[in-house]
C-alpha cells in the first residue's frame, strides 16, 4: 500500500543520507555521474533540479540496479537521500488524511470482516447464552446439496446443524461424538460465530436479550450416511427452537423430515 511503500522509503532515506555524507567526494553511479544530463538537486556540484518525480525516481533506479563505484566523486549519493526524502513526503501527502486516512489504510492493509446476515422476522435468535466454543476441526460446513444426495464425504451418524440466514445454500454441522471436550459441552449455538450470536459481548447476558442477533435460518438434529444422504431431520435445538413449519427454508427432503414438538 501506500502506506508501507512511505515508510520502506523514509526509512531508506535515513539510512543513505548518513552514508552520502561519508561517501561525499568517494562515490558515484558508474554509469550516471552528477552533470547535465542527469540534473539531481545537488548544491555541492551546482547542478540545477530536474522535476522532483523524476529525480526519485532515477535515484530509486540507481539503488535497485546498485551502480555504485567507489573512489569516484559522488554528489549525488547526497541528492540521493534528499530525493527519497520528498518522494515519502510526496507519497504521504496523497494519502487522505483524517478518518478517511483511518478507513482507507485499514481496508487496504488488513480485509475487514463480511457484516453480519440477520433478519429478526425470519431469523431466529438464541434463547440461552452460548455453549462452549468448538476445537480445530470438528466443525463443518457443506452444501446443502451435497448433504442431501450422500456426498458430503462425512462420517455416518448423528449430527447438530444450523442454516445461517443469508446463506442457506451451505449447513454448519458437528458430529454427535465431538459434543464433549474436556467437560465443555457444545451445541447448537457453537456452531455460530461470537459475533454472529450477540452484538456486544462486554454485557452479561439476560433472557430476552435485545442484542442477540436474529442469525440462524433454521436448526435441528439430523441422521446422516454417506452414499444416501440424509436419512432424517428435525427440528429440535433447545436454544433456537425453530417453528417446524418453518423447515422449508432450507433444501434437505421434506420427506425425511420429522417435526418436534
Amino acid at each position: 500500500s501506500g502506506h508501507q511503500s512511505s515508510e520502506l522509503l523514509r526509512a531508506v532515506s535515513h539510512i543513505v543520507a548518513p552514508l552520502a555524507k561519508r561517501l561525499c567526494g568517494n562515490g558515484s553511479p558508474k554509469r550516471q555521474r552528477c552533470s547535465s544530463d542527469m540534473q539531481p538537486d545537488c548544491s555541492d556540484c551546482g547542478a540545477s533540479d530536474e522535476t522532483e518525480a523524476a529525480s526519485s525516481e532515477r535515484m530509486v533506479a540507481m539503488v535497485s540496479s546498485q551502480e555504485w563505484d567507489f573512489g569516484e566523486p559522488a554528489c549525488c549519493a547526497a541528492s540521493l537521500g534528499r530525493s527519497l526524502s520528498r518522494l515519502s513526503t510526496d507519497m504521504m501527502s496523497t494519502e487522505p488524511s483524517g478518518a478517511g486516512a483511518i478507513m482507507a489504510r485499514s481496508t487496504t492493509g488488513m480485509s475487514r470482516l463480511p457484516s453480519v446476515a440477520e433478519d429478526v422476522v425470519h431469523g431466529y435468535a438464541s434463547r440461552l447464552p452460548r455453549q462452549a466454543s468448538l476445537r480445530f476441526g470438528v466443525k463443518h460446513v457443506c452444501l446443502v446439496s451435497d448433504l442431501r444426495d450422500g456426498s458430503a464425504e462425512l462420517r455416518d451418524g448423528g449430527y447438530l446443524y444450523v442454516v445461517m440466514v443469508g446463506d442457506a445454500e451451505h449447513i454448519r454441522l458437528i458430529h454427535e461424538d465431538d459434543l464433549v471436550c474436556e467437560g465443555a459441552l457444545a451445541g447448537h449455538s457453537s456452531l455460530v460465530e461470537r459475533r454472529e450470536f450477540k452484538r456486544h459481548w462486554s454485557r452479561r447476558w439476560e433472557a430476552s436479550d435485545e442484542d442477540f442477533r436474529h442469525t440462524v435460518l433454521f436448526a435441528g438434529e439430523l441422521e446422516y450416511e454417506e452414499g444416501v444422504g440424509v436419512l432424517r431431520w428435525n427440528n429440535h435445538s433447545g436454544h433456537y427452537m425453530p417453528d417446524c413449519q418453518d423447515h422449508v427454508r432450507i433444501g434437505l427432503d421434506p420427506d425425511t423430515f420429522v417435526p418436534f414438538d
